[in-house]
């Protein structure tokens, strides 16, 4: 390369990797061996990139590696000061390596993070010639793409992997299926996304259950199980207490001129066949109280 040249005093132990580098996965420990042995019988054949300070690698961690198991001394190579870290690594790796589809996409979308980051990505509406660098990327999205041999919905995957789940977005890199991790993500997210709006309601309905959730002494489905039970106790309780007042009311609810007809009526030994305690006056006078309480709670539970 033009733009490429030759050195041999740079000092391995005292390197830099660019993180764009690190975009790109490492080989394996058998790989870096089976490397290891071509290059002790026939040498470094792609000498180690670095920037053009000479203390930056750009690519050839492998390589380094490989030579560090051979224990065989690394060739150098510096990159021309106006060179491209960006587009050096990027023409490098993905041209040389066999990278899979998921891997090219984790890549490309670390390398558009980078490039953000490192203000290489014009803004929306602002000068195409503005700013000091001359490697500014205006459409970030098919930059990366085309220059990774990706496409957009697997960046906009890797992307995803990158903010939300980055172990996953390692394991893309190091090879694992980039669609089954995204799905794995999507499916975490949602489930998440269903117990936060199940604590809203708990929240809502039961603050109680959404407190000892907070505090860690209930875990939420136990607490929503707990709001069920709860919520069915209540609803058989209120049928029970809603029959239970229309027959009493239906019974009580007449002329004060028959209950002389019921007193002379009332069949005393039916009672005692029930075995329930005993009417007397008492009772009957403590239930007018209770009735005449009732009414007055009615009549404010109306006025609201």
């Amino acid at each position: 390369m033009s733009d490429l040249l030759r050195v041999l005093d740079s000092d391995p132990q005292e390197l830099e990797v660019h993180p764009l580098a690190d975009i790109f996965p490492m080989m394996s420990q058998d790989e870096l061996n089976d490397l290891a042995g071509d290059i002790r019988a026939n040498g470094l054949q792609i000498p180690i990139l670095l920037d053009s300070s000479g203390r930056v690698l750009l690519d050839g961690r492998n390589r380094l590696r490989a030579c560090q198991i051979a224990q065989i001394a690394p060739v150098f190579e510096r990159a021309a000061k106006d060179a491209d870290p960006l587009a050096l690594i990027i023409s490098l790796n993905v041209k040389r390596r066999n990278l899979s589809a998921g891997q090219r996409a984790i890549a490309a979308a670390d390398a558009w993070y980078q490039a953000e980051a490192a203000g290489r990505v014009l803004k929306h509406g602002g000068d195409r010639t503005s700013g000091k660098s001359t490697h500014l990327i205006a459409d970030p999205r098919e930059y990366f793409a085309t220059a990774f041999g990706s496409n957009d919905k697997y960046i906009r995957m890797a992307r995803s992997l990158l903010i939300d789940d980055p172990p996953a977005a390692e394991s893309v890199r190091n090879g694992a299926d980039l669609q089954e991790a995204h799905q794995a993500l999507i499916s975490r997210l949602g489930s998440q996304k269903a117990k936060d709006n199940r604590l809203r309601e708990l929240e809502r309905d039961r603050p109680d259950l959404a407190e000892k959730i907070k505090a860690g002494e209930l875990k939420i489905d136990v607490a929503i199980e707990q709001a069920k039970a709860d919520a069915e106790e209540l609803k058989k309780q209120r049928w029970a207490v809603t029959v239970n007042l229309i027959d009493a009311v239906t019974i009580a609810d007449r002329d004060v001129d028959v209950v002389d007809d019921v007193v002379r009526l009332f069949d005393a030994t039916v009672e005692e066949g029930k075995g329930l305690p005993k009417i007397s006056a008492m009772r009957l006078r403590r239930a007018a109280d209770y009735f005449n309480a009732l009414a007055q709670a009615w009549n404010e539970e109306d006025a609201q």
